[in-house]
């Protein structure tokens, strides 16, 4: 056993090296990465559609842990309501910055009184995030609706939005590495589509909350949104 002694601290020192190589190299790819941003400004980086899978694939190797050090990935918030009645879900705005402007203009576009998402509407449940400041609150109050507060840590108050957001994590984000807002917001888009039109619900005896009623009979057509991400089945209209 002492015999092995040295060899197993030449390994131990050899490992160590490797980490801190390699810890270096991702510190210098980060900041490389921070100073072509400086360079491009405030432009729009344009990928072609080789490019993003040649990123999808080395980023899914990765992992999203090492991923998010390498990318200096931002968080971005979407505001989105559900209807309970219905299940339909829209999508009230996406940001990097949830501030209380932007918070007091997304209350006023659902209180539209032509064509917001809480017209009609008698109340909205929200939870205790700071995000949802008085304006906010106030905002939709003068448009009659009532504001209904869920308790601390209570997400069973809520449990249809909770839900939503549980669905599109596992059928959509989860799958997808994003490499700007723009992609980012599509994403969410297509997936409200295929949501709302698209894919039966369980809880609304498979039918779909939005769209026709697919033909009973014929042959089954599979379609697609994101590139085989969403996949649904209907009988072709004869």
């Amino acid at each position: 056993m002492p015999d092995c002694l040295p060899l197993q601290l030449l390994l131990v020192t050899f490992a160590g090296w490797g980490n801190r190589q390699q810890a270096q190299l991702i510190d210098y790819l980060v900041e490389e990465d921070r100073i072509l941003k400086e360079q491009i400004g405030g432009r729009r980086l344009r990928l072609t559609d080789e490019q993003r899978r040649r990123l999808a694939a080395k980023g899914k190797v990765l992992g999203r842990k090492l991923l998010e050090r390498l990318a200096t990935i931002v968080t971005h918030y979407t505001l989105f309501g559900i209807d309970i009645a219905t299940r339909a879900v829209h999508i009230a705005g996406t940001t990097p910055n949830p501030d209380g402007a932007f918070m007091v203009q997304v209350a006023r576009n659902l209180t539209d009184c032509v064509d917001g998402f809480l017209r009609g509407k008698r109340s909205l449940i929200i939870d205790l995030d700071t995000r949802f400041t008085e304006k906010f609150r106030d905002v939709v109050r003068d448009a009659g609706i009532d504001v209904v507060r869920t308790s601390f840590q209570a997400p069973d108050m809520n449990a249809f939005a909770e839900r939503w957001v549980r669905s599109i994590k596992h059928e959509c984000l989860s799958k997808m590495i994003f490499f700007g807002p723009a992609m980012l917001e599509r994403s969410i888009r297509e997936y409200v589509i295929h949501y709302n039109r698209e894919r039966p619900h369980q809880s609304l005896d498979n039918e779909l909350i939005d769209g026709e009623a697919a033909a009973a009979t014929g042959e089954v057509v599979e379609c697609e949104r994101l590139g085989g991400v969403l996949r649904y089945y209907h009988h072709a209209a004869t």
